[in-house]
């Protein structure tokens, strides 16, 4: 490979011939490269083990290049390239060699397709059973990323109905009542001093409705913003990432393994299809063998006994007619999958842009305009007290009420506390939405993969892919078999002999179909 890849290929002694063992794994590269698996040299031993022993799929792929290597049932040339063999006589010797390496090579080599393919099947079905299970993990794993997205503990529990935030707002309602109650005493203070004192100054009233009516509204309406959050969330959750799984143009509720598991019952009829014609085939190879032996031995006993020839009829069994059925699956072959994804993706982030960024924008709107009104109730009765700490009492009070300005200072602390608890804690929910409003964008490009998993595991999307190119790899090889079958079969004057190699290129063109049908199942 270095050789060739540098122009020196010319360099390499004798005939070159690449096989394919079919194993598109990292972990058998040697067993590409050399031909052979280091260590025992057994069936077991020439194989690269798929899968964990005991779980759906488990099985070995056979990467022995002698497995690998097609020669002529009959010269022993290989069958490479445009290579072919040297035309054989047809004899009774002939035709039971056919038959024996037909018995021995071919059925061998189908039976290593027919459990790559059942492996492969098992996986299929077993990701379908997952189902309920795939599109579990993956809810849980949006809400959890979701929620994390806020950077605040609060946020945990979002998606229901009765969450942490809601009970904040009603805590946070709880502080506006103090604070109503704690100007209202600032009021009485305000309001109430002694007669010589009224005649100085006017009476300086705070408006407690007028300052905490509005912050009770935005309060109020946080919460109809948070219900509008969690009715987003949850129809993301329940709805559109259900949505993911399915494919409506097919007609699938879990595109992905549908639409292998359909590809798969059809192939799966053809391979046993094929099978059973290479076995009448069998038959009919050794029963021209035997045709031709009795009608020599027939005609030379005539001969020997100066009879006229008799006509010699041999049975044959009956070529099995069936059609293959052609699948209208898979045509983009495994990328499929990724093309699934890629529309699943597009199609929830238009959802997640139409639905959930709104909401916490006009979240995050509403938390800012509270933080804003708490600032200026705030302000406002901080402002209206200090008007009368600012004015000068005459010399004659000020001996009688010197605790006065101390007692409206701390009838003013009582009555901010509370807005100022409500506004630290607001800011925080503010920053945390927030926090969710800067990682929206990039929220599906990080979700991304845990769809891709979701919709087929990759691991055992993998392994259906190393099985199918195995088995692709085993197809190509009894193609070689099977054209060098019908050329040596063909240009012949026996009736019999036209006939199987008619029989020949029929089962040569359901092998062709089956490779095609089975290339679908690799990347």
């Amino acid at each position: 490979m270095a050789e060739e890849g540098v122009l020196l290929g010319d360099r390499i002694p004798g005939k070159v011939i690449e096989i394919d063992n079919g194993v598109p794994l990292v972990s058998a590269f040697m067993s590409n490269h050399m031909g052979y698996r280091m260590g025992e040299n057994t069936e077991e031993g020439q194989s690269v083990e798929i899968g964990e022993k005991g779980k759906p799929g488990h099985g070995r792929i056979y990467v022995s290049a002698g497995d690998h290597i097609v020669t002529s049932i009959w010269t022993g040339e290989p069958l490479y390239g445009n290579i072919g063999s040297n035309k054989i006589e047809i004899n009774k010797e002939n035709l039971d060699l056919l038959a024996a390496a037909l018995e021995s090579d071919v059925l061998r080599r189908l039976g290593y397709v027919s459990e790559y393919l059942h492996h492969s099947n098992d996986i299929v079905e077993h990701e379908k059973d997952l189902k309920p299970k795939r599109l579990a993990d993956l809810r849980e794993t949006f809400t959890d990323m979701f929620e994390r997205a806020f950077g605040d503990p609060l946020f945990i529990g979002i998606s229901q109905a009765g969450n942490l935030l809601k009970y904040l707002i009603d805590s946070l309602i709880a502080l506006l009542d103090t604070a109503e109650e704690k100007c209202r005493s600032l009021n009485v203070v305000l309001n109430s001093p002694p007669s010589e004192l009224i005649e100085y100054v006017f009476q300086t009233n705070i408006s407690v409705e007028s300052i905490t009516g509005e912050i009770r509204g935005y309060l109020n309406g946080l919460k109809h913003d948070i219900d509008s959050l969690t009715h987003a969330l949850t129809n993301m959750v329940r709805q559109e990432i259900s949505e993911v799984f399915v494919n409506p143009a097919m007609g699938f509720a879990d595109a992905v393994a549908d639409e292998i598991y359909s590809h798969f019952v059809i192939v799966g009829k053809n391979e046993n299809s094929l099978k059973k014609k290479v076995k009448t085939f069998i038959r009919q190879v050794q029963a021209a063998g035997e045709g031709f032996q009795t009608s020599d031995r027939s005609a030379a006993q005539d001969i020997k006994s100066r009879k006229a020839p008799a006509q010699q009829k041999t049975t044959v069994p009956v070529s099995i007619q069936s059609q293959f059925e052609e699948s209208d699956y898979l045509k983009e072959r495994l990328k499929l999958k990724d093309r699934h994804v890629n529309s699943s993706v597009a199609t929830m982030a238009g959802s997640l842009n139409a639905s959930l960024v709104p909401v916490a924008n006009i979240l995050f709107d509403t938390l800012l305009a509270l933080e804003l009104s708490l600032e200026a109730a705030s302000a406002s009765i901080k402002g209206s007290a200090n008007l009368l700490l600012c004015l000068a009492l005459p010399g004659k009070l000020f001996g009688m009420f010197s605790d006065w300005d101390e007692k409206i200072k701390g009838a003013i602390d009582r009555a901010v506390k509370p807005l100022d608890e409500i506004a630290a804690t607001v800011e925080g929910v503010r920053k945390a939405v927030g926090n969710l409003i800067a990682f929206l964008p990039n929220f599906i490009h990080k979700f991304k993969p845990y769809i891709d998993n979701a919709i087929f595991e990759q691991v055992h999307f993998n392994y259906i892919n190393s099985y199918n190119t195995a088995a692709v790899s085993i197809l190509e090889e009894t193609e070689l078999l099977f054209q060098d079958i019908v050329f040596q079969l063909s240009n012949q004057k026996a009736k019999s002999i036209t006939a199987l190699c008619d029989a020949s290129k029929d089962i040569l063109n359901n092998i062709k179909l089956l490779r095609a049908d089975v290339k679908r199942g690799t990347m």
